[in-house]
Parts: C-alpha cells; structure tokens; sequence
C-alpha cells in the first residue's frame, strides 16, 4: 500500500502530472460533449469546469495531479497506473472539483 509520502511524491512527478493532464482533457472533451441532464446547476458546473481545463490544463494539473492520489488504486500504480484507471478517477473526481 501506498503511505502518504509515496502519494506526495508521486502527486509532484512530473511524468505522472503530464499523465494526469491528457486524462484530464480527455475528460473535459466528454463532459463538454455531454447531453444536458435536466439539472441546470450540476451541469453548469461541470461545464464551467470542462471549459476552463481546456482553456488552461496547466493550472489545473495540480489540483487532478494531488486529487489523483488519493485514489488507492491509481496511489498504488502509481507511474505505471493504467491510462483507463486515470481516466476513471478524473470522472470521478469531476463534480467534486467542480462544486457539484
């Protein structure tokens, strides 16, 4: 299992936060694309967030790249976590960024 300075590390590498940012902006194009789901707030939010990770994915590393390794799977992958599994975390971090 990873402890928390392993977490720290990995959330300040370079290579994993360049990882985090292309699944970042993957995530950011879907939920652009997403339909509306009738709850104007929740999808206002997501929205203002996927626009403004396009438009600046280098200030917002940090925060998915720190978020990111509190998932214990992706923590325990760490560089070598799977593309899918980052993926996977970034939805699921989205609303909670995003203020929903």
């Amino acid at each position: 299992m990873a402890n928390y300075l392993d977490r720290a590390n990995l959330a300040k590498h370079e290579g994993f936060r360049d990882r985090v940012r292309i699944a970042m902006l993957i995530t950011a194009v879907n939920v652009a694309a997403e339909a509306p789901s009738g709850d104007q707030r929740k999808d206002s939010l997501r929205e203002t967030l996927a626009t403004n990770v396009l438009a600046d994915p280098i200030a917002y590393t940090e925060r998915f790249a720190w978020a990111s390794v509190t998932n214990p799977t992706v923590a325990e992958g760490g560089l070598n976590s799977p593309d899918g599994d980052l993926e996977f975390v970034m939805a699921s971090l989205w609303d909670g960024i995003a203020g929903v």
